[in-house]
């Protein structure tokens, strides 16, 4: 799998640059860089840019080197998967070099090429004739791009440590992300977990040059709907035929494999996938051993996948995972991203991973996405039908009630407030006292009041006030002006995508097999298949019988047997959150107290170890905070000084 790295003199009187710097930022010999068509320079050494290999150190990917445009002016370095390209074939798209058609493409639209080519990328273009860098990021976050700016040289990359190895002074920890991190599980972009180093937004490109850098949105999901008309049936027929070319595009002749849980989405992708190769591809699923205990039987998906294995005919892989190995593996990876993110997945996920390397698997297929794109969360018809009904006629009633109501709920007698108030009551009426939305989107964990209670005072001091919500409102107000109309459910759906489908599921997706040198593919995250949604009628995505996921299991009816399509959601996340319940606030607690972090005047002591007994004594579930803090620990005691 490819990286890209690079750097750009925006004097162009600057000291020329070369492989060398590539060597260093990569961390290995140059010696092995010279004569590489992996390694481009250009313009007299004013940028130099280049591909890597991630799982091969010192490596190059000469499959797809950077490019230069037919006029000789655009310089191109890709990374990703490019499924869409205006004036080209999908036939012909297959074996072009996607930095050439990128950099032809852009030499002659410039910016609005980023709208005229789709899939899963980061790229970043150089017009040597104007002096600017276009540093770039799909549609939806599938790749990440960080940047820095020091001493007028601009150095980029997909991975944070090829940044950090040419500029060491900005391992310092950017009080600002962390202060964001613990609402939203990941640091909003453009901010980093390090002073100094920027990351792009999913849609997003940034222009870098003599002034300055600054940050544009090229596509915004409550502007791509697709008016979709039709039967049920018809509707579903043309998902299904969408949904195979999403897959069609994605498709290489490398060694390939789809993680199958058993569930709804990677059951499709499997029949999806499996159906164009000519041969047996690899499946991989997981289950749970008996060092959990003794699960419910219905929380075992893998009869289920083994059955969508055996229809068609996979080489199919099974395993079952104790907790320590669980818990070995989410340590594993969270020291090894360059930020960290709070998802309990990752503990299996690398597990599968791992699994998959001993394989060769080169390109791995996921279900990712549909639960927000095809709007097949339960969630969402629950909250809203909940927000609209007795929600809605509380937010009706005078501000000045909702500011009285939340002051007084928040006067209780001694003990742990959530005995006596629920939390959700208590945020709810927080949110309506400042005039905020009451779904903030589901990577919003906790609003500025529990944060602030974590924190020292000089700590939010130096934060200057500054609210996680602002990051939610720019996304609300424009979702509002450009859809005032739109169903609640809609709204919901949209704020998701910036931040649970980008900066959450997107990153942890995509890292983790990247670490063993696999190539993800995430066909469900399609643009077309995302108008195609957004546009369908209300009525046939949220269903009053509470179906989810109706238009995805009636378009697989013809691929799937009925008793896969339309059985009950299950799966092993349950007991994996309950026995997390119970051991995070001890292992955080130890943790804590041996981490270089407890000695950087950040937190409250007394404030953490009160949540944590709360936690442990079943008060109240702080679970996902608890654990968003543990694995910023984890993390800040491998990547951050002292």
């Amino acid at each position: 799998m490819g990286r890209i790295c690079g750097a750009f003199n925006i004097d162009r009187g600057a000291e020329p640059l070369s492989a060398a710097l590539i060597a260093k930022m990569w961390g290995v010999s140059e010696e092995g860089l010279r004569g590489s068509k992996g390694v481009h320079v250009s313009d007299g050494g004013r940028l130099v840019m280049a591909c890597m290999l991630e799982a091969s150190p010192g490596a190059v990917d000469e499959r797809y080197p950077p490019a230069t445009a037919s006029d000789g002016r655009v310089h191109v370095v890709w990374e990703g998967v490019l499924t869409l390209a205006e004036g080209w074939s999908e036939e012909s798209l297959r074996d072009a070099n996607p930095a050439r058609v990128t950099a032809d493409i852009f030499a002659k639209h410039g910016t609005d090429a980023f709208t005229r080519i789709e899939g899963e990328y980061t790229f970043v273009a150089c017009d040597a004739d104007k002096g600017v860098l276009y540093l770039v990021r799909d549609r939806c976050g599938l790749k990440q791009l960080y940047y820095a700016v020091h001493d007028g040289v601009c150095y980029f990359s997909s991975r944070v440590r090829p940044i950090l190895n040419v500029l060491p002074h900005m391992r310092r920890l950017c009080e600002r992300a962390l202060y964001h991190y613990v609402t939203f599980g990941a640091a909003p972009p453009p901010l980093t977990f390090f002073e100094g180093i920027n990351k792009l937004a999913a849609g997003d490109y940034a222009t870098v040059s003599a002034s300055g850098a600054q940050h544009r949105s090229y596509w915004k999901a409550w502007e791509q709907r697709e008016e979709v008309t039709g039967t049920d049936d018809e509707i579903a027929g043309r998902l299904l035929e969408k949904l195979k070319s999403a897959v069609s595009r994605r498709l290489d002749d490398r060694k390939t494999a789809v993680f199958l849980s058993g569930g709804m989405d990677s059951s499709a992708v499997t029949a999806l996938v499996a159906s164009r190769f000519d041969h047996p591809i690899h499946t991989f699923s997981l289950g749970l051993d008996k060092t959990w205990g003794k699960p419910p039987p219905d929380f075992d998906e893998m009869p289920f996948a083994r059955a969508v294995a055996d229809r068609y005919d996979t080489i199919h892989h099974e395993f079952y995972v104790g907790r320590d190995d669980y818990f070995t593996g989410l340590e594993a990876v969270v020291t090894r991203l360059d930020e960290p993110i709070a998802t309990s997945e990752m503990g299996m996920l690398d597990i599968i991973c791992r699994a998959a390397q001993k394989e060769g698997i080169e390109v791995v297929f996921n279900g990712e996405g549909s639960d927000t794109i095809l709007y097949g969360s339960s969630l969402y018809n629950t909250v809203s039908t909940l927000l609209q009904e007795r929600w809605g006629k509380i937010r009706r009633w005078p501000r000045l009630f909702h500011k009285l109501a939340s002051l007084l709920i928040n006067i209780h007698p001694p003990g742990h407030r959530d005995k006596w108030v629920p939390f959700g009551l208590r945020w709810n009426m927080y949110n309506l006292s400042r005039g905020r939305v009451l779904y903030p989107g589901k990577a919003f964990l906790a609003p500025d009041t529990l944060q602030n209670s974590l924190f020292r005072p000089d700590f939010l001091k130096r934060r200057d006030g500054e609210e996680s919500y602002s990051y939610v409102d720019k996304y609300v107000r424009a979702i509002n002006d450009a859809a005032p109309d739109a169903p609640l459910v809609d709204h919901m759906v949209y704020r998701d995508f910036p931040f649970w489908l980008a900066e959450y599921y997107s990153v942890e997706n995509e890292k983790v097999p990247a670490f063993y040198g696999m190539d993800v593919r995430s066909p469900i995250y399609d643009p077309s298949i995302i108008r195609f949604s957004l546009g369908t009628p209300l009525s046939t995505k949220v269903r009053s019988d509470g179906q989810t996921k109706y238009l995805l299991r009636k378009a697989m009816e013809p691929l799937l047997p009925r008793d896969i399509i339309y059985r009950p959601k299950v799966g092993f996340s349950t007991p994996v959150v309950d026995w997390l319940r119970r051991k995070i606030p001890s292992v955080f607690l130890e943790a804590y107290r041996t981490s270089g972090i407890s000695r950087a005047g950040i937190f409250r002591d007394e404030r953490l170890e009160e949540l944590c007994r709360a936690q442990q004594g079943g008060r109240v579930d702080l679970l996902w905070l608890l654990l968003t803090l543990y694995l910023f620990v984890r993390w800040s005691d491998r990547w951050l000084p002292g």
